[in-house]
């Protein structure tokens, strides 16, 4: 907002003494709802980012969005949101579209989910178990996608301390022919990162295959 522009601007406009002097060094910004898209695009320059104003928009409109869940955003938040945008899947690799997903789980039942997607515009429904609720989503998805997609390893991280801590999931996924996919997501929940994850996977896996198919199909043409 206005107070944190200034300061970005010109230090000495609120700040009476340097964060420096008390023993503060680094980050001495906090990102919050109200933050503008200055103060974003001024945290994501000093960590070596550039992005268009179109991404920078969408990385503005996700950070506030994110504020309204949670009480602070810190700058390494604001860097992995970044890095989620940056990595955004293009129209024609976008093809399977997450619709919904629920996941139901506790300590007297068998983790289960159901999860539902948009395959080229058809709407496809999966649900499953698992020993987990990562896992029963995980399933609930391979049952839609198809089983030619094997999820070789699955990393999640807390970008921040706290229980409300935006996740990243970082995965890689292999096709029936062994090409190995990797792709992450982040979300301040731990199951929609681990499923958005998957789901970008699978949209890369498939956007080979159509290039694959297509590159064989005008050789045979030539021929």
């Amino acid at each position: 907002g206005i107070h944190q522009h200034g300061v970005i601007s010109n230090k000495r406009t609120y700040e009476i003494m340097d964060a420096e002097d008390v023993g503060w060094e680094g980050e001495n910004l906090v990102i919050g709802k109200l933050s503008g898209k200055h103060a974003i695009k001024e945290a994501l320059t000093e960590a070596g980012f550039e992005l268009t104003e179109d991404q920078l928009l969408s990385v503005t409109e996700k950070v506030k969005d994110l504020g309204d869940k949670q009480k602070s955003i810190h700058r390494d938040d604001v860097v992995a949101i970044a890095i989620d945008v940056l990595s955004a899947l293009s129209p024609k690799e976008d093809r399977i579209k997450l619709d919904e997903l629920s996941v139901f789980t506790g300590n007297r039942v068998t983790p289960s989910s159901t999860v539902g997607v948009s395959i080229d515009g058809q709407r496809h429904i999966g649900s499953a178990t698992g020993v987990g609720p990562v896992d029963a989503a995980a399933k609930a998805l391979k049952s839609v996608i198809g089983p030619g997609f094997l999820l070789k390893e699955y990393n999640l991280k807390a970008i921040t301390g706290g229980t409300d801590a935006l996740a990243n999931v970082a995965i890689k996924m292999e096709d029936e022919e062994h090409n190995v996919f990797t792709s992450e997501a982040v979300d301040e929940d731990v199951i929609m990162a681990s499923v958005k994850a998957m789901i970008k996977g699978a949209n890369k896996a498939y956007h080979f295959k159509t290039q694959q198919d297509l590159r064989q199909g005008e050789r045979h043409e030539r021929k």
